[in-house]
């Protein structure tokens, strides 16, 4: 998988067609494995590989200059996970390929990594039905910057009210004001 994941090779076929033999399974064995993976184990080793990696920037002094002193910046965006011409030939034409999902990716530009992934199986989901997940890690002085599709009146008042803020074009289908905010916390 890390062969894949740092671009030493294109698919896990191709990874496991130099590396098969030292592997000792089927590729079939192999695919019914990733298979298994729940996408939750997915988004923790992201949390946990930044957690580490933030660790190690710090203590070498790697931060980038702040972009907002006294803030914390996350930028939010979403990923649609595309279907891979990659996979075996026997399973391009079936459902129990892998099929595109949908992933809320949260980048920290101090570090210069994803540092939070929220990802979803169901790829005909909306980037809406991840907020619930997303909204428990804001903390007070956060800043989340995000594109017009995260502009849903329900999230950005979850961040508001965890003393959060948000830089966010509008979309012109918001029925609301930001003169609706209590902003007397600033």
């Amino acid at each position: 998988m890390s062969a894949v994941v740092f671009k030493t090779h294109p698919s896990i076929n191709a990874a496991y067609k130099e590396q098969g033999e030292s592997i000792g399974v089927s590729i079939t064995s192999v695919y019914n494995k990733l298979n298994g993976l729940e996408s939750t184990t997915s988004a923790a080793l992201v949390r946990d590989t930044a957690r580490e990696q933030a660790a190690i920037v710090e203590q070498m002094g790697g931060q980038c200059a702040p972009w907002l002193p006294g803030y914390r910046i996350k930028v939010l965006d979403g990923n649609c996970i595309e279907a891979t011409e990659h996979r075996l030939e026997v399973l391009r034409e079936t459902k129990a390929g892998a099929l595109p999902g949908k992933s809320l990716v949260v980048y920290d530009p101090l570090l210069e990594m994803a540092t939070d992934v929220f990802p979803c199986e169901d790829g005909h989901a909306q980037a809406h039905s991840l907020f619930a997940d997303v909204l428990p890690t804001v903390r007070e002085h956060d800043v989340w910057i995000m594109d017009r599709n995260f502009c849903v009146r329900s999230f950005l008042l979850g961040i508001a009210d965890r003393k959060g803020y948000f830089v966010c074009r509008e979309h012109k289908g918001l029925a609301f004001s930001s003169t609706l905010l209590d902003w007397s916390w600033l």
